[in-house]
């Protein structure tokens, strides 16, 4: 994993989107915006906090059983181009913040230590900022489906479409922590963890009339780096260009920040609406 900024990543992306516009823009079709197709998604992310906080002196805190974090709410956003050009990847965008802050009382064999430093013990009061950037480049491969007969019927089976790409993940991960020696003027110690993660990419959808049932995975592990999320969930359309989604996330990383080990996740729903431009 590589130290990026995720300020940075959207002057990145904005630079491939003027680029691809410049190279649609020469193409020899005069109608070439008739080729690519937008969609937008907007929606609740509902999500349940997991993992653990750990180090060589202190062993491991959980966030759940020794924090007490529970369940948080998020918007979620996403934005999708599809371009009907061979050379052209599509491209897949989508966004999640949650944020939660906890007063917990360790129990008394617990110690929870930051940055090989500061050492917290009995009430504490912490917050978590969590946030999610996923670029993904992929392609799309169809295969359209077919009747077939039975008894008196031939119905249709459906269609299915594969793809295969890149994730380019950015994950800021911010967690704060104080003891709180005095209400007014809390002395606050902090673990951020800003990572670049590129990952790959595999997306299944199956296709029958306005239903659509798809699934996509990313997931990479080295030795001190560790990143998987997927989804799975089905999407209906309800009146031209407008559909409902519902679906199940996951996602986890794990990363080394300085003396400690942070292995963090989020599973949870998510509910949206999708209209196709």
């Amino acid at each position: 994993m590589h130290k990026f900024k995720i300020k940075e990543c959207f002057m990145i992306l904005k630079l491939f989107l003027i680029v691809v516009s410049v190279v649609s823009l020469s193409a020899k079709e005069s109608s070439w915006y008739d080729n690519i197709e937008v969609k937008v998604e907007a929606g609740m992310h509902l999500a349940d906090f997991g993992g653990t906080h750990s180090n060589s002196a202190t062993g491991y805190t959980d966030y759940v059983d020794d924090f007490g974090y529970s369940d948080a709410a998020s918007s979620y956003f996403g934005l999708e181009f599809d371009f009907n050009y061979d050379y052209i990847p599509d491209i897949d965008i989508n966004y999640f913040n949650v944020k939660q802050t906890q007063n917990a009382t360790l129990d008394a064999n617990k110690t929870v230590e930051v940055a090989a430093k500061y050492e917290f013990t009995n009430a504490i009061s912490s917050k978590i900022d969590y946030e999610v950037l996923n670029v993904i480049f992929h392609k799309e491969m169809k295969r359209k489906g077919k009747r077939v007969s039975f008894l008196r019927w031939r119905p249709y089976l459906g269609d299915i479409a594969f793809a295969v790409g890149l994730n380019v993940k950015i994950v800021r991960w911010h967690f704060r922590i104080t003891d709180d020696p005095s209400p007014t003027q809390p002395v606050y110690k902090f673990v951020n963890v800003d990572e670049y993660i590129p990952l790959p990419y595999i997306k299944f959808k199956y296709f029958l009339y306005n239903l659509t049932v798809f699934g996509n995975v990313s997931a990479l592990s080295l030795v001190d780096a560790k990143s998987t999320n997927y989804e799975v969930g089905i999407e209906y359309r309800v009146m031209k260009d407008l559909y409902l989604v519902g679906s199940y996330m996951y996602e986890d990383f794990k990363a080394v920040e300085k003396k400690d080990t942070i292995d963090f996740k989020t599973t949870g729903n998510k509910f949206s609406f999708k209209y196709v431009f």
